[in-house]
């Protein structure tokens, strides 16, 4: 065996190496990627609408019931009976967001990001670098 072959064996043995571990790689980006897919849960962001930078918060349609002997109540919530909108938006998990007119927006549609997003007040956690 001469210094060429010695060579190309050493190459052959890299390639094998580095076939090993991008199989290896690509099993635990699946294993992440399924992960994830079995888990589409929302992420809790804070939202500005980019037209008219009103905050956005996403929760339920208030329900509209009527008990029995009295006018229309509005309470939010949900499995209340007597509803009478069973159309209402019950907030499922959802990529875009409507800057509602109702609660003084602009009727703007947005995708903030490519997964499924929550408007929220304000984030659950606080970092030790962030500002005050």
């Amino acid at each position: 065996m001469d210094a060429r072959d010695a060579e190309n064996a050493t190459l052959r043995l890299q390639v094998h190496t580095l076939e090993q571990r991008l199989t290896m790689l690509q099993g635990m980006c699946r294993q992440q990627h399924e992960a994830a897919a079995a888990d589409p849960g929302p992420i809790d962001m804070v939202l500005f609408c980019p037209k008219c930078h009103l905050q956005h918060i996403d929760r339920p349609e208030p329900i509209k019931w009527a008990p029995i002997g009295m006018p229309d109540v509005t309470a939010v919530g949900a499995s209340i009976i007597g509803e009478t909108n069973p159309d209402r938006w019950t907030n499922p998990p959802h990529k875009s967001h409507l800057c509602v007119p109702a609660d003084g927006g602009c009727g703007h549609v947005w995708r903030p990001a490519d997964v499924p997003t929550n408007g929220v007040l304000a984030t659950k956690t606080h970092g030790k670098h962030d500002s005050p």
